[in-house]
């Protein structure tokens, strides 16, 4: 399975504050409860991994970790039950700006285009 990238470029991170923006936004989502589309947001903080489950579909979850690799992206992955398997897996590219409330919106916003591409729903709705 090939990764499907959504965008012609992507950089690395210049500096650890990126980086330490994003373990606040992931401890504010988790914090603030977040919810999309009955997609609920959690965070692993030993192993850094962004989780989004849904009870409607108990079969797999979505792993969406900004700054995968340090790179300045949001590597979108739905794997099955136990993780063992990536089902989909799309990079988006995602370049931090000064102000962390528009960069929260930016990356729930990216999150809820994912959920609506046709390779997602695909993938959640077999039977479609």
């Amino acid at each position: 399975m090939s990764v499907i990238k959504k965008s012609w470029y992507k950089g690395k991170l210049s500096s650890g504050e990126e980086f330490l923006d994003s373990l606040k936004m992931a401890i504010v989502l988790r914090d603030r409860k977040t919810v999309i589309k009955g997609w609920k947001f959690d965070y692993e903080a030993s192993a850094g991994g962004w989780f989004w489950e849904n009870d409607e579909y108990p079969d797999v979850f979505i792993i969406a970790n900004l700054f995968w690799e340090q790179e300045k992206a949001v590597d979108f992955e739905i794997r099955d039950e136990d993780g063992s398997n990536i089902l989909l897996n799309i990079l988006y590219t995602f370049s931090p700006s000064d102000d962390f409330d528009y960069d929260l919106i930016k990356y729930v916003t990216l999150l809820d285009h994912f959920l609506w591409q046709p390779e997602t729903k695909k993938v959640l709705n077999p039977a479609d």
